[in-house]
């Protein structure tokens, strides 16, 4: 790992939030120490806390930007070819995987902010990058043609968005998946006034 100097200041805060998250994932929140993410890292403790003032923030950076991140992920590579609805439908699939995948590390997330809601604004910040994400989506799919809504861009993201969280915590609380999928597909293409045919 590259020494802690501040021309290396972003550089250093992904590689401490990516090692750090290994550490989490594999020895869970509450059994993770500062000790052993330093170990990891091949740094003293007091090097990390230049970056992150306690454990309780680095976990909810770690946590929130993997999410954010492999969300990303999952969305261009669900809409990078055919159709919007078929799009929307892997995209539904990928992110059904992502919710259990994360569905401990989110719980922590939550549990760490109500006892803390200083915290809560680097949570918030990691999601509106989701959410800008979703917004160029839309806006170019509003200039393709493909998109007819005469909803904006910005309220199309906040509604797909709301619509999706939704329902991972419907399926979470017993839905059928299948069900909600197919409410998820119902509701985006409704909002979007989706063009038939392949994506541009």
């Amino acid at each position: 790992m590259p020494k802690l100097y501040p021309g290396y200041r972003d550089e250093i805060r992904k590689k401490i939030v990516s090692e750090a998250f290994t550490v989490f994932l594999a020895k869970g929140f509450e059994k993770t120490t500062m000790d052993d993410i330093a170990a990891r890292l091949g740094v003293t403790k007091p090097a990390i806390y230049r970056y992150y003032k306690n454990k309780e923030e680095l976990f909810i950076a770690a946590g929130a930007e993997a999410m954010v991140e492999e969300f990303k992920q999952v969305f261009t590579t669900s809409f990078s070819s055919g159709d919007l609805i078929t799009g929307a439908g892997l995209f539904f699939d990928g992110h059904v995987v992502i919710h259990q995948k994360y569905a401990a590390v989110a719980k922590d997330i939550e549990s760490i902010i109500s006892r803390d809601r200083s915290l809560h604004d680097g949570v918030a910040g990691i999601h509106e990058e989701g959410q800008e994400f979703m917004l160029q989506f839309f806006r170019e799919q509003k200039r393709l043609g493909t998109i007819r809504s005469p909803l904006s861009e910005i309220d199309l993201s906040v509604l797909c968005s709301a619509l999706m969280h939704g329902l991972m915590g419907a399926v979470s609380s017993g839905m059928d998946p299948a069900e909600a999928k197919r409410l998820w597909l119902l509701g985006f293409a409704r909002f979007a006034d989706v063009r038939t045919g392949k994506k541009k």
